[in-house]
This record gives structure tokens, sequence and C-alpha cells, in this order.
């Protein structure tokens, strides 16, 4: 392989994805979802708190939660994020960020209570 094709690829290879969280202008993605941890209970009007894990690193950046749907018997949000970008390219994924959703617990909440992040169930927590 000649010198040039070389530096091409590896310049492609590089700039593939960024660094730096890129401007309102990219539109939020769905972000991967590592885990999610839920209380085993909590009061039908008590705030709940849901834990979600991310990937710490690669081409993406967290920004925030989209509430999807809330009912009395049902949770779903999605865990949304944008590209980086910059001319450098990502950064490795390096583990998990862990990061937190609170419902504030209205409506009164009903058993079984689902919760649903990226459309995907994650369980039930039992309300006391």
């Amino acid at each position: 392989m000649n010198l040039k094709r070389m530096f091409l690829l590896m310049t492609l290879g590089l700039s593939a994805c960024q660094t730096k969280p890129s401007g309102a202008s990219s539109p939020p993605v769905a972000l991967e979802v590592l885990d999610v941890k839920l209380p085993d209970s909590v009061g039908a009007r008590e705030a709940l708190t849901v834990t979600v894990s991310v990937a710490d690193g690669g081409c993406y950046h967290f920004t925030n939660f989209e509430a999807k749907r809330r009912s009395a018997s049902r949770l779903a949000f999605s865990v949304q994020g944008r590209p980086l970008a910059g001319s450098v390219g990502c950064p490795p994924v390096t583990g998990r960020v862990a990061e937190i959703y609170t419902d504030p617990g209205t409506p009164a909440r009903t058993n079984p209570f689902e919760v649903f992040v990226n459309g995907k169930s994650y369980g039930t927590v039992n309300i006391k």
C-alpha cells in the first residue's frame, strides 16, 4: 500500500466520529441502555428514582431523558444523546455512566407499575 493511500485511510478513520458535543442542530438519538435499576417498592405518590446506565465514551454523549408515556400503571421514557463533533476520533468506550430519572408520582401509581426505557420493559415496582 502506498503512503498516500495509507494516509487517506487513517484520516478517514479518525474523522468518522468526533470528540466535542455537537450543537443543537444534530437531532437527538436514543442511546443504548446498558442497565436499569429500579427500587423494589415505592409509595403511590412518592418520587420514584430510576437509575439508567449508558456507555461512557464513544461517538455519542448523554443529553437528556424524554418522557414518552406516564399513566397510573406505566412509565415510559427514552434516553437521548447527541453525536460528538470536532476533528479528532471518538474516544474509546471506557465504562458506564449512571444517569438518574425521577418520576414525581403523579398521577398516583397502581400495582403493578411497569417501567419501560427506550421501548423495552425493565420490570415492575411494587406500590405500597
